[in-house]
This record gives C-alpha cells, sequence and structure tokens, in this order.
C-alpha cells in the first residue's frame, strides 16, 4: 500500500512540475512576442516562486522589478492598443 500511494504521489508531483515548466515556456514565449497575457501570467509565476526559497525568491523578486518597470510597462500596454 504504501508503494503504491509513493507512486501516486511521484505522478501528481511529476505533473505539477511538467505543468510548470509548460506555464513557463508559455509566458516566456508570450513576453518575447510583447503580449500582455505573458506579462500577467508571469506575474502570477513569479508569486508562487516567492516560496521556493532562495533562487525562487531571488528570480521572483527580479521578474517584479523588471516586469513592474514603467518602461515595461508602456511596452506591453502598446501591444494591447495595437500599436506595437
Amino acid at each position: 500500500m504504501t508503494a503504491g500511494a509513493t507512486a501516486v504521489l511521484f505522478v501528481v508531483f511529476a505533473t505539477a512540475l511538467a505543468l510548470g515548466g509548460w506555464a513557463s515556456a508559455w509566458a516566456g514565449r508570450a513576453i518575447r512576442q510583447y503580449r500582455s497575457p505573458g506579462r500577467t501570467g508571469a506575474l502570477l509565476l513569479a508569486v508562487i516562486n516567492l516560496f521556493i526559497l532562495p533562487f525562487g525568491t531571488a528570480l521572483a523578486i527580479y521578474t517584479f522589478w523588471v516586469l513592474l518597470n514603467n518602461d515595461a510597462r508602456t511596452l506591453f500596454v502598446r501591444d494591447a492598443a495595437g500599436t506595437h
């Protein structure tokens, strides 16, 4: 019974990590294309990364610093207006 529960946990964690990797790749591609949903997705992923010490926290702080910068905001607002 213990081996079965362990196998189920491995599958659950592997699926969660795969989904997180997919979400990160999607957000990265969307940011490279200056799409607003990519910026929002990256900020949401950064909130989750805050709890992964120490590297996730550093990555989250850097993400906030870069994507909440006024210059970055103007890049993504232009995209929403359809002028980029």
